[in-house]
């Protein structure tokens, strides 16, 4: 994809873009050279844009860029003192054991293998890792939990549901089985809730799902989960 899709604008205003990342293409510039959601957002809006939040890339949803470095750097605070509320939803091909639950342990990055290792124990260069699921809604095959992140380490998500033998449909390098055609994994940023710039406002933004068979299958369920209260 080498043109900005306008369906992709969830908001606007003075300080930042909120976007819905497509599946497999790069939330921002990497290794391979392909264009990503930054650039395509750069180009069609003819400015720098700077990333807020970055997802990997065989993820998609909410992804927010700055218009300017004061923005950057405000947005950015908020998400280091965890005031950006970050929800996900995944399909994984195996369901957990109890319904709802916490997954609180260390998460170490092995950057020669570009993965990510959950443990319940700390060990050397580990940082804690902490999150809650539910589970949403079931298929023939597949299930759909519901994620609060509430620390955000590389990969983070997807060696939790690794460690519970809940692997993301798709996510071959956490244990699934196969790959999607598409180079996706089922793992979508449904909404962030955070203050806006300069008011007293908070924003709400939803990220509709990927156009797929079982993602739609699953659409009740996920707007059924952003529209709860609980956080």
């Amino acid at each position: 994809m080498n043109v900005f899709p306008e369906s992709a604008l969830l908001y606007e205003d003075k300080d930042i873009l909120v976007l819905n990342k497509i599946p497999a293409l790069p939330s921002v510039a990497d290794q391979s050279g392909d264009p990503s959601m930054q650039q395509l957002a750069e180009d069609f809006f003819k400015q720098k844009l700077f990333p807020v939040n970055r997802l990997d890339r065989p993820s998609s949803g909410v992804q927010i860029l700055a218009k300017n470095s004061s923005a950057a750097a405000f947005y950015s605070r908020l998400l280091r003192e965890k005031k950006i509320i970050k929800k996900y939803v995944a399909i994984t091909e195996k369901k957990p054991l109890e319904q709802e639950g916490s997954i609180e342990g260390w998460i170490t990055v092995d950057k020669k293998k570009g993965k990510s290792f959950f443990s319940l124990e700390k060990t050397k260069n580990a940082k804690s890792a902490s999150s809650h699921y539910q589970l949403l809604s079931s298929s023939d095959n597949y299930f759909l939990l519901g994620i609060e992140l509430i620390t955000g380490r590389q990969h983070q998500i997807r060696a939790q549901l690794s460690f519970l033998n809940c692997p993301i449909k798709g996510d071959v390098k956490y244990g699934a089985r196969r790959k999607n055609k598409d180079r996706s994994i089922c793992l979508h940023a449904l909404w962030s809730e955070f203050p806006v710039l300069g008011g007293d406002e908070v924003i709400r933004i939803f990220a509709p799902l990927p156009q797929d068979a079982l993602w739609h299958f699953f659409h009740s369920a996920a707007v059924a989960f952003f529209n709860t209260k609980k956080n």
